[in-house]
């Protein structure tokens, strides 16, 4: 019931009514909808996955989405035999339910309506960025943007050649080689212990342009780091401001020691913000 309880994964149901479909059709559709990224769409079907709603099954370079019957009968028969009694009670449920996600997702470092919102430029070329401080030197925030064993604790597993020109693959859902869940592309460059810009290619769309840069803050303000996002159409920027807002948020609770976050709350929690920042 959690797992249905995200309007884009009840869309996601409902696009599957009629049959398989892949999953770079699937997120295009919910992108156009509800205005989020490729990866951010490839994250609620891995939940839609992993609750036993769907199924994925490989179908040559792209992977096959489908309803399982079976576990929306599950579903089906659990509402019938409490609406009697919770009909009225069931809206008052999913607002208390997201609420709790909401406060689980948003505490420690960078909660919600603490760490500031990117920066979005729209119209055109599409890009987000942000500027981020956090309570470290450069030293040690430079690690934790560039080792893989860091990397995996806030963003997802590393693997490739991570010098310049070297492919990388990043693997932001499951933890398989070429998913439809995995970012892709050439590092372009690399002057360590300052910057590094990446192609960043994702199933389903164009390529685009990512640069993080690390620096020393003003006194008192600690390590800096500023994230780029480029070469992105509108819709794309407002899933990926959501979505670096917080991977960099589960990076500030990693420079501490604490447990990261959970992605799909605090991601539920600020994209309705950066659609607030597009032109009506």
């Amino acid at each position: 019931m959690d797992a249905l309880g995200d309007p884009v994964r009840r869309r996601l149901v409902e696009l599957l009514a009629d049959g398989s479909r892949p999953a770079g059709e699937l997120a295009a559709a919910v992108g156009a909808e509800f205005g989020i990224s490729q990866p951010a769409a490839s994250r609620h079907l891995r939940v839609l996955r992993e609750a036993g709603l769907l199924t994925a099954e490989p179908d040559g370079a792209r992977r096959l989405y489908a309803v399982r019957p079976e576990a929306l009968d599950d579903v089906q028969a659990w509402v019938g035999g409490v609406r009697r009694f919770w009909d009225q009670r069931l809206d008052a449920l999913g607002t208390e339910v997201a609420r709790g996600r909401r406060e689980r997702g948003g505490a420690g470092p960078g909660a919600a309506g603490t760490s500031p919102l990117g920066a979005l430029r729209l119209g055109g070329e599409a890009s987000v960025t942000f500027r981020r401080s956090y309570p470290t030197d450069a030293a040690d925030l430079w690690d934790a943007v560039t080792t893989p064993e860091r990397l995996a604790r806030w963003l997802g597993p590393v693997l490739g050649d991570l010098t310049p020109g070297g492919s990388y693959e990043l693997r932001m859902g499951a933890d398989e080689p070429g998913s439809d869940q995995n970012a892709t592309g050439v590092v372009r460059s690399c002057d360590p212990p300052r910057s590094f810009a990446v192609e960043w290619r994702f199933p389903g769309e164009e390529p685009s342009e990512v640069e993080i840069r690390v620096e020393a803050g003003a006194p008192g303000e600690g390590a800096v780091l500023l994230l780029v996002h480029t070469r992105l159409e509108d819709a794309q920027a407002i899933g990926y401001g959501a979505g670096w807002h917080t991977s960099l948020d589960r990076l500030a609770d990693a420079v501490v020691g604490a447990e990261p976050r959970d992605w799909d709350a605090r991601f539920t929690a600020l994209l309705p913000r950066y659609r607030a920042l597009a032109p009506r």
